[in-house]
């Protein structure tokens, strides 16, 4: 398990050239960079975050590396980011409704 943690963390790419094999590596393609970005906007904004809809202007104003994005690959942290604490509790009591 610690093996696959650490390919996980080490491994930025998924270079397979058959895009079926990429499902069974654990590289994380780039996401820990997005969730980074994330964390960064909800240590700014706890409470309230940024505003919904703001993850592509945080990602060129935290961003280590510059290109075009749109969300941050983690609906939970993307969440946490824009809306802070209070729209992750609002996302999870309406997941939470759903599945209850």
């Amino acid at each position: 398990m610690e093996r696959q943690y650490d390919r996980f963390v080490e491994g930025n790419t998924t270079p397979e050239a058959d895009q079926r094999d990429r499902l069974l590596n654990p590289g994380n393609n780039g996401r820990l960079f997005h969730w980074r970005v994330s964390l960064d906007r909800f240590e700014e904004q706890p409470l309230h975050g940024d505003g919904a809809g703001t993850y592509a202007t945080a990602w060129d104003r935290f961003a280590p590396i510059s290109f075009d994005v749109l969300d941050g690959h983690s609906l939970y942290l993307e969440v946490l980011g824009e809306l802070g604490l209070v729209g992750l509790v609002l996302v999870v009591v309406a997941l939470g409704t759903i599945l209850v």
